[in-house]
C-alpha cells in the first residue's frame, strides 16, 4: 500500500472533484444534444461534488491548501481521512468589480471540510465535501 501522505490525499480530493465536473459536463451535453429535459438536469446536477468550477470555488481548479486533520484505520485496509482545504474563486468566474478590483467574496478563500473513507489501495469509496 501507498503511504497515505497530505500529497497523496490532496490529490484523491482534487480527483474526486474532478470527477463532480465531468459529469456535470455529460449532462450539459445532454441538454443541448435534447436528451435530458432542464428539469432533470436541475436534479442530477444538484448532488455533483466539484461542480462549481462553473460558478464559483467549489471546484478541483480552486483546491488550494490541504491540512489533514486526522487518518483513522476504520479495519483492515479502510481508513478514514477527514481533512480542511481552501478553495480559492477561479478569476474566470468571478463577477470584477466596475473599479477593475476583485470582489470581496472572491479576494479570500473559502474553507471546507472533506472527510473520505478509501481502502488500502487508495481507491475512494466515501466522499463527503462540506463548506464551513
Amino acid at each position: 500500500m501507498e503511504k497515505i501522505t497530505e500529497g497523496v490525499i490532496e490529490k484523491l480530493i482534487h480527483r474526486e472533484l474532478e470527477k463532480g465536473e465531468k459529469e456535470l459536463m455529460e449532462l450539459f451535453r445532454a441538454v443541448e444534444m435534447g436528451k435530458m429535459s432542464q428539469e432533470k438536469f436541475k436534479d442530477k446536477s444538484r448532488v455533483l461534488q466539484g461542480y462549481g468550477v462553473w460558478w464559483g470555488s467549489e471546484s478541483s481548479h480552486s483546491l488550494s491548501k490541504v491540512k489533514v486533520n486526522y487518518i483513522k484505520k476504520l479495519e483492515e485496509d479502510l481508513y478514514e481521512i477527514s481533512a480542511t482545504c481552501e478553495m480559492y474563486y477561479e478569476s474566470g468566474h468571478v463577477y470584477w468589480e466596475e473599479d477593475g478590483t476583485v470582489p470581496e467574496y472572491a479576494d479570500k478563500p473559502r474553507k471546507s471540510a472533506v472527510k473520505m473513507i478509501v481502502n488500502g489501495g487508495l481507491e475512494v469509496k466515501e466522499f463527503d465535501f462540506q463548506w464551513i
